[in-house]
């Protein structure tokens, strides 16, 4: 960097430490570089580089539209991205004591994510007292469903999603 790049701030010898406040205007991966500079001019050589990922919003969630009647087996599906990395999707059925349907997303779904490129997700859940068993059952009667987005800054964005399981024919 220029001369003109650089912060100036005050040492104070007295406590050993120093702070500056600084303002971010965009999302990402920021490198901070610190450099000793004495009251003489000299400038240290090499200077002290940190870097980390700064995120001031909450992911995006986006839920395909559903109908809220269900008879059959259906899949629940939608998009997520963040200008940063997403970590963890969950479906809570509210109401119940199970534990949430949770889709960790790998390295390779996090590194294809960003504010342009959004990840897709899939829950597939089965209806009907013949698929009672299986780990995605959902019995007859109505559900919320709580989507539940979380970003590696522990941001999260929520969408609740009704849904009303009827597989009992009329009388």
């Amino acid at each position: 960097p220029s001369e003109d790049d650089w912060e100036s701030t005050t040492y104070t010898a007295d406590s050993g430490t120093w702070s500056k406040a600084l303002e971010f205007t965009t999302e990402g991966r920021i490198t901070l570089k610190v450099r000793a500079k004495d009251r003489l001019g000299n400038i240290a050589t090499a200077p002290t580089s940190v870097s980390f990922d700064y995120d001031k919003e909450a992911p995006n969630l986006g839920v395909t539209a559903l109908s809220q009647y269900k008879k059959d087996n259906f899949d629940l599906t939608g998009t997520a991205w963040d200008s940063n990395a997403i970590k963890t999707i969950k479906v809570q059925d509210e109401g119940t004591s199970r534990d949430p349907w949770t889709h960790t997303f790998s390295e390779t779904e996090r590194a294809a994510t960003t504010a342009d490129t959004a990840a897709t997700w899939t829950f597939n859940f089965k209806v009907g007292s013949t698929n009672s068993s299986a780990t995605n059952y959902l019995a007859d009667g109505t559900h919320t469903l709580t989507i539940t987005l979380e970003d590696d800054a522990g941001r999260v964005t929520t969408y609740p999603q009704t849904v009303v399981v009827d597989t009992v024919n009329p009388t």
